[in-house]
């Protein structure tokens, strides 16, 4: 059974990535794991070791209750019963990047949903802190779910190709099941240097084997040259009506040009968008 990490700060934007958890959950027969990473509770310094422990145990406690009511919350308002979709609760005092990464491992979780911003309420960030640490590090896929995103499935994907190849990823498989259960339409986009041309995306010399079951699925192959990339890619995201973007950065100056303050409000505006980044694999 596949296993989705669902991580949540009981912000507006972490309960919708964990409505959208739960949705996924159940079209992809999965189970969920909630997780909330719990800093240390406010005690001074100077208090008694009996006092923090005292304190930190109350703290567990209420997190513990308030996680395994929002996961209730969340069956109740979609309508789902417990047989439907499985889930787990934990809580994790350690930081945040070093608690998901725990759960990854020891859950053997095969992907992680999570909010854009987080508790983050500046309108400016597309991407909080927590989340961006998260995709640098995760050794899983990580479907990004943007502010008051409402999931409908996903109809058309677009897989950006920052190379003129198929790497091996991690989550290849995971974006094969996605495409397969929503009957998606795959829209290839790939960036393009000095006129290099390819008329299907199956021609390309360097392509992993793992991404043969991918290339089998209904999809379109569309270039774009690397200098015309923000404008040309919010073009292509309206023209093939993609409901998710699917993004294997191959190095940090392109990844952080994606989300830069520098690309235009309307680029912005069609990036509020699930998000499926697919990691290296290690």
């Amino acid at each position: 059974m596949l296993r989705i990490l669902a991580p949540t700060d009981f912000s507006t934007d972490g309960y919708n990535a964990t409505l959208v958890a739960m949705q996924l959950a159940k079209a992809l027969r999965a189970e969920v794991v909630f997780v909330h990473a719990m800093a240390k509770p406010p005690v001074p310094a100077a208090s008694p070791e009996s006092i923090f422990r005292s304190v930190y145990s109350e703290e567990m406690r209420k997190t513990q209750v308030r996680l395994l009511d929002e996961a209730q919350h969340l069956l109740d308002i979609l309508d789902l019963r417990h047989a439907e979709v499985r889930y787990k609760t934990l809580v994790v005092p350690t930081p945040f990047a070093d608690a998901m990464l725990q759960v990854i491992a020891s859950e053997n979780i095969d992907l992680v949903v999570i909010g854009s911003r987080g508790s983050s309420q500046l309108k400016q960030i597309l991407i909080g802190s927590n989340t961006l640490e998260l995709m640098r590090l995760s050794p899983v896929p990580l479907l990004v779910i943007p502010s008051y995103d409402v999931f409908d499935g996903f109809e058309n994907i677009t897989i950006l190709l920052e190379q003129m190849k198929l790497p091996e990823r991690a989550g290849i498989e995971m974006l094969d099941s996605i495409a397969q259960t929503y009957n998606a339409m795959l829209h290839f986009l790939i960036l393009t240097k000095d006129g290099q041309q390819v008329q299907d995306v199956s021609e390309l010399q360097e392509q992993h084997s793992s991404w043969q079951q991918v290339l089998k699925r209904p999809h379109t192959t569309n270039l774009l040259a690397d200098s015309e990339a923000p404008t040309g890619m919010r073009a292509h995201i309206a023209a093939t009506n993609s409901s998710l973007v699917v993004l294997m950065p191959e190095k940090l100056s392109i990844w952080e040009a994606l989300f830069s303050k520098n690309l235009s409000e309307e680029l912005a505006a069609r990036a509020h968008m699930p998000l499926l980044i697919l990691p290296h694999k290690v």
